[in-house]
């Protein structure tokens, strides 16, 4: 008998998962699915500041983000979300928005 080899998903159809750890030097962990596609494009929203900006992209599924200096020093809550790359372009929709409060 012969086991039919699995079908990947649709790029359309993909949203991936994200999970952090703060750590008190500025340093977050991530970990996210890749569902198959290339590379993740992680986004933060920083407070006071409008709208998503870009802060990594990676082809692992786990990596590490450093924030910046003036966000070190004191508690701060951000907002970070994901979305999938495949061939440099995003595909599929946005992770669920986590929010990550750091404490330094």
């Amino acid at each position: 008998m012969i086991t039919p080899s699995p079908v990947p998903p649709s790029p359309a159809d993909v949203k991936p998962s994200v999970t952090a750890v703060a750590y008190p030097d500025g340093r977050i962990d991530f970990r996210c699915s890749k569902q198959g596609m290339d590379a993740i494009r992680l986004e933060s929203k920083l407070p006071n500041v409008e709208g998503w900006a870009v802060t990594q992209e990676s082809t692992l599924a786990r990596f590490s983000v450093t924030l910046p200096e003036q966000f070190r020093h004191q508690p701060v809550q951000m907002l970070f979300r994901a979305r999938l790359l495949k061939k440099n372009q995003p595909v599929g929709e946005y992770s669920p928005v986590i929010s990550v409060i750091t404490n330094p």
